[in-house]
């Protein structure tokens, strides 16, 4: 009785969780960034729950079963512990809308075939039925389906799409039908002659465009749309000036000392080098013009 009550009260808060997702809290922002620490231990434990059914499928014993019923409580939490923070972290922006709406999908559709699953366990124990076995079986086998795509969705939010298999070789690139950022490059590059652009745009690529880009734009700033940043994003302080390099925030945060604040790239990304430096600030200068839009998506 007390293990149906526990059911109920995860099913509740899963019905919570579903409901708030779409409420801010004051507390979110604080909340939020343990997301990136507690979802790694609900998608290791899922994949061991898994593992141990096979074993007992083929090896039975009661006290294996009782170890993947408690594992299996604890998945769940931790599962829903995990969703809740991802729901938080989300408050906060800056992240591409159509990436952050699907990982939020993928991850209660996770959260609630892990709670599905331990529905039928918690029954199957009591009745020893085939059908809640199965059952059991199923949810958890649709949770390790949705598993690559809600760290494929969480990774195309944090670190751009095609993040997976951007150093793949040739043939799997072209089996996933995926273009990585590198051969946009390449392709822009063909189209157009050489030019100042064509210098500035691999270094906005290289430092700046993972969090000021289409998947994750950071301050509501993208560094590969010009009226973005003529202006400015959230700060409402113009990123690019044309010809004044020295009233253009984009410059202004790469001059920062390293150990100050709003320094760009902030610590531990990479620093932009002074040749970077003064090629950013001789495109400014000449105007900051971008030959074609430089997000081909």
């Amino acid at each position: 009785m007390r293990d149906k009550f526990f059911l109920a009260f995860l099913f509740f808060v899963c019905c919570l969780l579903s409901w708030v997702s779409q409420i801010d809290f004051k507390w979110g922002l604080f909340f939020g960034p343990f997301h990136v620490v507690m979802l790694h231990f609900p998608l290791v434990l899922l994949l061991v729950v898994a593992i141990l059914e096979v074993v007992w499928y083929r090896r039975k014993g009661e006290e294996l079963r009782l170890i993947i019923y408690r594992m299996t409580q604890i998945t769940v939490v931790c599962t829903i512990i995990s969703a809740g923070l991802g729901i938080l972290l989300a408050q906060s922006g800056g992240y591409n809308i159509q990436a952050m709406q699907d990982h939020k999908n993928y991850g209660l559709a996770v959260m609630w075939s892990s709670v599905l699953a331990m529905g039928f366990l918690t029954f199957e124990l009591k009745n020893s039925s085939v059908k809640l076995r199965n059952g059991f079986r199923g949810s958890i086998a649709v949770v390790v389906g949705l598993l690559p795509l809600v760290g494929h969705s969480g990774g195309t939010m944090t670190h751009g799409s095609g993040f997976l298999i951007k150093n793949a070789p040739n043939s799997v690139k072209s089996w996933f039908n995926s273009k990585t950022e590198e051969n946009r490059v390449q392709n822009f590059e063909k189209k157009e002659s050489k030019s100042l652009w064509n210098d500035v745009w691999p270094i906005l690529q290289n430092r700046c465009i993972k969090c000021h880009g289409p998947d994750k734009s950071k301050g509501d700033l993208r560094v590969d749309d010009r009226d973005s940043l003529l202006m400015g994003g959230d700060t409402e302080k113009p990123a690019l000036v044309p010809g004044d390099p020295a009233s253009s925030s984009i410059i202004r945060v790469i001059l920062l000392p390293e150990n100050h604040d709003e320094k760009m790239p902030p610590k531990g990304k990479g620093q932009i080098s002074s040749e970077e430096i003064s090629k950013l600030i001789e495109w400014v200068q000449k105007g900051g013009e971008m030959k074609e839009k430089a997000s081909s998506r």
